[in-house]
């Protein structure tokens, strides 16, 4: 039924289906994979005893200049990366940004967003407009994904590195929270 928790004496932990579970993942980015070698790069952390797969995707490189957004051609194709890791009985740890630094460009964020002064990893609302259009984008494909509905993935990151961002904007944190709760 993919019904995760945490447990133990302080909440440490990670319980899948009642059971207890150590989670030993590798780092495997498909946007910057090319797609025929994902599986084999999968099946390469399953034999080193990994259990799951810790992906990044990254806002920038899925927007298009008209602001749509392709999630589907050559090692953009979320569903298809998220169906591989299920397929070859990987859990995911999902990690969507919107910013997700990862030693990438802007940390994913689309440089536009730097135009008429809109303040990122923030509550400005403008900011927040523009998060919103492309989590609801990736959640649409992630959304069958999810552990609860039989899929591998069993945790969502809702930013990345923030700690060390030095305008720390609390609001912000509580808004990506409430999103991934209500998706």
């Amino acid at each position: 039924s993919g019904v995760v928790t945490f447990g133990g004496k302080n909440g440490e932990e990670f319980i899948i289906d009642g059971k207890a579970i150590q989670i030993r993942a590798g780092e495997l980015d498909p946007q910057r994979i090319p797609r025929e070698y994902w599986r084999h790069r999968i099946k390469m952390c399953k034999a080193m005893g990994l259990n799951a797969i810790s992906s990044y995707f990254m806002w920038n490189d899925f927007e298009r200049a008209d602001g749509s957004f392709d999630f589907k051609s050559g090692s953009r194709d979320v569903a298809a990366f998220l169906r591989i890791c299920h397929e070859e009985g990987m859990w995911v740890l999902f990690r969507p940004g919107p910013y997700i630094c990862g030693e990438w460009d802007f940390g994913g964020l689309p440089a536009r967003l730097l135009n008429d002064g809109i303040v990122i990893r923030s509550s400005d609302s403008r900011y927040l407009r523009e998060v919103e259009k492309y989590l609801s984008a990736i959640a649409d494909i992630a959304e069958p994904f999810l552990a609860k509905r039989g899929g591998p993935i069993i945790l969502t990151q809702l930013e990345n590195e923030y700690g060390s961002w030095p305008f720390k904007d609390t609001k912000y944190l509580i808004w990506l929270k409430e999103f991934w709760k209500k998706r």
